[in-house]
């Protein structure tokens, strides 16, 4: 979601893009990552007042979202 998020903005379609950061941060809050969520629900609003969003607030969500996959892989192993 938050790659689709990223490809969206960089389309200029911030509309969709603030839409699939909304419904990644749902999520990480459904799985327990407060933290994780916030900073997207915080992207969200950069992309609806900035129509962009942070360096730092991107790079989290990334490398965030990346661990989660990473240790749930390793859980399933």
């Amino acid at each position: 979601m938050q790659e689709k998020a990223r490809d969206e903005a960089q389309a200029g379609h911030y509309e969709s893009a603030t839409r699939h950061l909304k419904n990644l941060a749902q999520h990480l809050l459904a799985q327990g990552e407060k933290d994780l969520a916030k900073t997207a629900l915080l992207e969200a609003n950069n992309l609806e007042r900035r129509q962009s969003l942070s360096q730092n607030g991107g790079k989290e969500i990334k490398y965030g979202t990346r661990a989660l996959i990473l240790s749930s892989v390793e859980d399933f192993e």
